[in-house]
């Protein structure tokens, strides 16, 4: 319970926790341990009328106190939210990842165009 305006109180909830999930690289398909951690303030407010009413004014999230309020639930949601939309690692060590030093410009330069061949193959017509 903390205070709120007109000397009434309100009831608050603040949750903190950390997990790592198992997840695959998208840059070179191998596996990386992502480390999540959640420190959020929730307050309760009576209904959901209320929630939407003072949402655009308030810095924490609100949320509608219930008797059959789910907290495992808002724990799973909070840590989904936390985790990137495309997991990597920091650095790559597989052969097939872009290395940081390598623009894609330059990897375009040393690979050669698969039709130079052809360059010296023109045919002249007479």
């Amino acid at each position: 319970m903390q205070p709120a305006s007109a000397g009434t109180e309100s009831v608050w909830l603040h949750v903190s926790a950390t997990a790592s999930v198992p997840l695959i690289c998208q840059r070179c398909l191998g596996k990386v341990d992502l480390a999540l951690n959640i420190d959020q303030d929730f307050r309760f407010v009576a209904d959901e009328a209320t929630a939407l009413a003072e949402d655009d004014e308030s810095d924490e999230d609100l949320l509608v106190l219930s008797r059959d309020f789910d907290v495992l639930a808002l724990i799973e949601d909070e840590l989904l939210m936390a985790m990137p939309i495309v997991p990597m690692h920091e650095t790559c060590e597989s052969e097939h990842a872009p290395t940081s030093d390598a623009s894609a410009a330059d990897v375009l330069e040393e690979k050669p165009h698969p039709f130079a061949a052809l360059r010296g193959l023109k045919i002249r017509k007479n």
